[in-house]
């Protein structure tokens, strides 16, 4: 499928939908080998592979090559393939283990919902009798505060990883989205969902990081299709030129949301974070917020929530209300429905000491141990790339998979000018280094696989200061780590000393080595008695990639790493955290949705929506085009 990258709502830049970028005709890649079809006039889909029949709508999508397809259908266009991504923002947020957290009824952080006034729109439903479908990146059934509401017989994964519903690549942004909606907090220590007693069906469109147009649409499909009250969608592509294929993808979306619709189900879309002005942008439209039936879902927040952002000395008041539009949302008066809380965020205090992140939604996340690493590294990556990449996978993430081709070249060059690779580091240790600690590694390789297995092992190290000197930093590493296929290897860093397989580095860690020009990856600028005895454990870090010019691909899965003889390579922990964006808003909205159609169940997905437009009013002082109907309110609603 052809590749378009991310924003945080599923946005198309420099690539869009259909292969057509801003003022430029793209040709789309030509090797896809899924197409969305019209399913009318006398479509003949025997000699294709049917991905989803959508039941409903005449459109279907299907598995094949381009010209098996042009014979069976008059009317097609590639499937899309988009990638998740969020504000910056979200990146710097701490996350709160589900452990060590022990919210309660009313907990400060929860700014939105005290907002929003949900406890008291409790006392007279919290969502009983309906359902609310999120389509999204997954959510983590273990998750204390939904594996209540969650409807495990009814959650679906619409991609094609043979996987089930849960999250696959490590995004939590579907879990964090589905708290928001219905999280019934964990039996009274975690956290408030706007619904908690709502039927939450989990639509996984994603697989890692990306999702399929396609898998989106059926998704949607399928949730009319069970029944669902309410569908939150918080994704979405933008650009998209309104002519060419853009036209195709806009009446597919548009017959899809116009059958949602027409079987009750209510569709909340976030409006995107582009801070873009869909009112005047011309030629292009935003989707599928901007599709027919969406309710489109602008975000606002609060700067200085708890917290002192306009230096007065007081921490009780703010410097921007939780009404006021959120600095990255999209706006404009007709692309619009509604405005909710999203979170917003102080830019010139983000990373400080500050709790800046109080400004943004909290709710239910998980974490992993460790922190994926992959990319070309080296003084000449930019000549010569590679597309080594490393992903969580396995059951609830306990695996990384490591793959791709690192870079080639004739030209003679060094290989260490350019490296290709990807693996997983972890916080381990602190104790002194003796050279002997046992790093213990399972794997199994693909058949694509040509380097060494599990290849490169490395032990991240501190020698503490000495009066008022900086901390020095070392990496003992093996380039050279080799077993048999699906074995298991125990490694220490004295197996390396003095074999010139690697050595000692004064560097922070691995990419280090190689992204400094000052340090030859070949020659250790270190060496073993510099950190012997006199530094300190910090790290532990395991990799498969290869420099320019060795033609070996990478094909590996880690499913196991260990220091010590404690596990490193775990699941996914439950947890809480903070992220912003329309993202966040659209699912206080589906929460809203729910709690209106708890409280008058004869309603219809336009009479829902009517209900929560007229409650809405635009805050004074603000503009009407960052609000649409208004900013909600759920009390007026029911």
């Amino acid at each position: 499928m052809p590749n378009t990258t991310k924003r945080t709502f599923l946005k198309l830049s420099g690539s869009l939908l259909g292969g057509i970028a801003l003022g430029t005709t793209v040709t789309a890649a030509e090797r896809t080998d899924r197409f969305i079809v019209s399913t009318k006039e006398k479509a003949k889909l025997s000699d294709l592979t049917v991905v989803h029949e959508m039941p409903g709508i005449d459109y279907a999508v299907v598995r094949g090559g381009e010209s098996s397809v042009k014979r069976a259908v008059s009317s097609y266009a590639p499937d899309v393939q988009i990638e998740l991504d969020s504000p910056d923002v979200n990146e710097e947020a701490p996350t709160l283990d589900a452990s060590d957290y022990e919210g309660q009824p009313g907990d400060f952080l929860q700014w939105d919902k005290a907002d929003l006034d949900v406890p008291e729109a409790h006392e007279t439903t919290e969502g009983e009798d309906t359902r609310v479908s999120v389509i999204d990146s997954g959510v983590l059934e273990t998750h204390p505060d939904l594996a209540g509401p969650l409807n495990l017989d009814l959650s679906r994964n619409f991609t094609d990883d043979g996987g089930d519903h849960n999250p696959v690549g490590g995004d939590d942004h579907g879990t964090h989205v589905a708290g928001i909606v219905a999280a019934d907090n964990g039996g009274g220590i975690g956290v408030n969902g706007t619904a908690p007693k709502t039927d939450l069906v989990d639509c996984r469109v994603f697989s890692g990081p990306t999702a399929s147009f396609g898998d989106i649409l059926a998704a949607v499909v399928y949730s009319a299709n069970v029944d669902a009250d309410v569908a939150n969608l918080s994704l979405g592509a933008y650009p998209v030129p309104r002519q060419a294929q853009g036209q195709f993808y806009g009446k597919v979306l548009n017959s899809t949301m116009t059958y949602a619709n027409k079987e009750g189900t209510l569709l909340v879309i976030a409006a995107g974070n582009d801070s873009a002005d869909l009112q005047h942008d011309k030629n292009f439209i935003s989707l599928p917020n901007e599709g027919a039936q969406a309710l489109s879902v602008a975000s606002t927040g609060p700067i200085g929530y708890e917290w002192d952002a306009d230096d007065d000395g007081e921490v009780a008041d703010v410097a921007a209300p939780p009404e006021s539009p959120a600095f990255y949302t999209n706006y404009g008066t007709n692309a619009i429905t509604l405005a909710a809380p999203g979170g917003d965020a102080d830019l010139d205090a983000t990373g400080t000491d500050v709790p800046w992140f109080n400004d943004l939604v909290f709710n239910t996340v998980y974490a992993h141990n460790g922190s994926l690493t992959s990319g070309t590294f080296g003084s000449k990556s930019g000549k010569y790339g590679g597309n080594v990449t490393a992903m969580w996978t396995g059951d609830s993430d306990g695996s990384v998979a490591v793959s791709g081709s690192p870079p080639s070249t004739t030209d003679d060059v060094p290989w260490y000018s350019s490296v290709g690779f990807g693996g997983v580091e972890f916080t381990a240790g602190g104790n002194k280094f003796n050279g002997d600690e046992t790093i213990t590694v399972e794997y199994e390789t693909g058949p694509e696989h040509e380097r060494h297995a599990p290849d490169w092992i490395s032990v991240y190290l501190t020698v503490p200061p000495a009066g008022d000197e900086d901390p020095t930093n070392y990496v003992a590493v093996d380039w050279q780590v080799s077993e048999d296929s699906g074995s298991t290897v125990s490694w220490t860093a004295n197996d390396t000393f003095g074999d010139g397989s690697g050595g000692v580095f004064e560097a922070s860690n691995v990419v280090e080595i190689f992204s400094d020009n000052d340090i030859d990856p070949s020659s250790p600028n270190a060496a073993e008695s510099d950190v012997i005895g006199s530094a300190v454990v910090t790290g532990v870090g395991v990799f498969s990639g290869g420099g320019v010019g060795r033609d070996d691909s990478v094909d590996i899965t880690y499913t196991g790493v260990a220091f010590e003889g404690e596990d490193l390579l775990i699941p996914q922990t439950p947890g809480y955290s903070w992220k912003a964006g329309t993202s966040m808003a659209a699912p206080n909205v589906a929460g809203a949705a729910a709690l209106v159609k708890s409280a008058n169940p004869d309603y219809n997905a336009n009479q829902v929506e009517a209900a929560l437009k007229k409650a809405a009013e635009v805050p004074d002082d603000y503009g009407k085009e960052y609000y649409g109907a208004g900013y909600l309110n759920i009390l007026d609603a029911l």
